[in-house]
């Protein structure tokens, strides 16, 4: 056994991972390339080294078969880590099992190791529905795990596409097809994150799930394009890159720009630096619009600047979760638009991708999604202003203003019955607070019949057998 060591260690670091895996000197080697942690749990910890534990909530109050007929009247939006994704796999199980549905299509980027989304779609392919999924073979570090599951996708019955041959697939969209009483209708999901039960309970992101026939419509013509190796055509009620991302972003921020000292822009993104949208922003600072800029990773924009970014506030959050959804919000009041979706200010996203975004347009979830941009402008614990020289200066006094851990109290307590109720979360709420126990979707009356539950194990064990025969 070896001890490898990326980057610089004190000598006294050193010295206690040698004694704590009883490891000799000439068994330690130290390294500026980086490499896989996947091992890391393997080393103990003392607890007060270790995060309390909070587990995803799994509350919103919706039990098996009524799924359909909420979304039919309301969205849905799902915030992660704070609430489960359990609620979206239901949904595809409910899908599944509903005679009306004709079909399933899904975005695939990345995968959990033993995924119940891929579990969910195995066992609506076996029950007879058309399920189409495109899995991006290009994510990186999942490339092998990527052509696993679309052959075993594949034997279980669904419709295998790989994506573009020049562009990566990294949009997360799905999108059910019904038809009852002769009817079409669909339920669309667009989100920030990937279709992951593991990196959802690590990430923060977004699912917005809607009837919405314009996002809909959008999105089965994206799919109709994808899977014959096309682009996503120029959509209306979504936003499909790469032909209609940029120019909406730009689009937006013009209409802030006529507005002047009355505009406002506030953006959640992992990273910032496409030349386009950043010579926008300035033009926005420069005519007066307020513009904060929520960017957890590389922002190559520099705010502050006399007569350029004057206007502009740059903040990055780093704290138990890694930030990960993105947000747009233009305008204030009832001139608000908010949007989500899958891609960053890079110029990949922006470009050379192909990514997916909805407007946020019902009263509960703008509040939600309100909520989130209000938690991280109040975050003074774990958040850094970056200064005109391009430093990050953390502010002081900010101890209990965690944005994370006030959405987290936030989230915990919404189910369908109460999203019209809450207000935004506040910085001096208790931290211990308890959250709601809501009726969870794997729970009470909606527990599946004997015969039900043996055909969905059966699909899911043969489905896991297939992932560690490939391992």
């Amino acid at each position: 056994m070896r001890l490898q060591i990326y980057g610089k260690l004190s000598d006294a670091e050193r010295d206690v991972l040698v004694k704590k895996l009883k490891i000799s000197d000439n068994r330690v080697f130290s390294t500026i390339v980086p490499f896989d942690l996947s091992f890391r749990s393997c080393i103990g910890a003392q607890e007060h080294f270790k995060y309390d534990d909070k587990k995803p909530v799994r509350n919103i109050g919706l039990k098996k078969g009524e799924y359909f007929s909420y979304i039919e009247k309301h969205d849905l939006l799902l915030a992660f880590p704070f609430q489960s994704m359990l609620p979206f796999v239901d949904l595809l199980y409910e899908a599944a099992d509903d005679p009306d549905v004709l079909s399933i299509k899904i975005t695939l980027y990345r995968l959990s190791s033993s995924s119940k989304v891929a579990a969910a779609l195995a066992y609506a392919a076996d029950k007879g529905k058309d399920v189409l999924c495109l899995l991006e073979l290009r994510a990186r570090f999942d490339e092998q795990n990527n052509i696993d599951y679309s052959e075993m996708l594949e034997d279980a019955g669904c419709h295998i596409v790989y994506g573009l041959p020049d562009h990566k697939v990294h949009s997360k969209l799905c999108v059910i097809t019904r038809q009852k009483d002769g009817n079409i209708s669909h339920i669309t999901q667009v989100g920030t994150g990937n279709y992951n039960e593991v990196t959802s309970e690590q990430y923060t992101d977004l699912f917005l799930i809607t009837s919405n026939e314009g996002a809909a419509q959008d999105a089965e013509a994206a799919f109709a394009a994808l899977r014959i190796g096309q682009f996503p055509p120029v959509a209306y009620t979504l936003w499909l890159a790469p032909l209609s991302y940029k120019d909406r972003v730009i689009e937006m921020l013009d209409r802030e720009i006529a507005k002047g000292r009355k505009g406002h822009v506030a953006v959640k993104v992992n990273a910032v630096n496409n030349l386009d949208i950043m010579e926008k922003l300035i033009e926005c600072s420069q005519a007066g619009v307020k513009v904060e800029l929520f960017v957890r990773g590389i922002c190559c924009l520099r705010p502050g600047i006399p007569g350029m970014t004057d206007n502009i506030v740059i903040k990055s959050v780093v704290g138990r979760w890694l930030e990960h959804s993105r947000i747009f919000k233009f305008g204030e009041g009832e001139d608000e638009r908010l949007f989500i979706g899958s891609g960053d200010f890079l110029s990949r996203n922006l470009e050379r991708r192909v990514e997916a975004f909805i407007e946020v347009v019902t009263p509960e979830t703008r509040a939600q999604i309100n909520a989130v941009l209000d938690a991280l402008r109040n975050d003074r614990e774990k958040s850094r202003t970056m200064h005109p020289d391009g430093s990050y200066v953390r502010e002081p006094g900010g101890e209990g203003t965690s944005s994370q851990d006030a959405l987290y109290r936030y989230f915990s307590t919404i189910t369908v019955d109460n999203v019209n109720e809450l207000t935004a979360p506040r910085d001096d709420e208790q931290t211990d607070k308890a959250p709601v126990k809501a009726a969870s979707s794997y729970g009470r009356s909606q527990s599946p019949s004997d015969n039900e539950q043996k055909t969905k194990g059966s699909i899911y064990r043969r489905l896991l057998s297939r992932v560690k025969r490939k391992r």
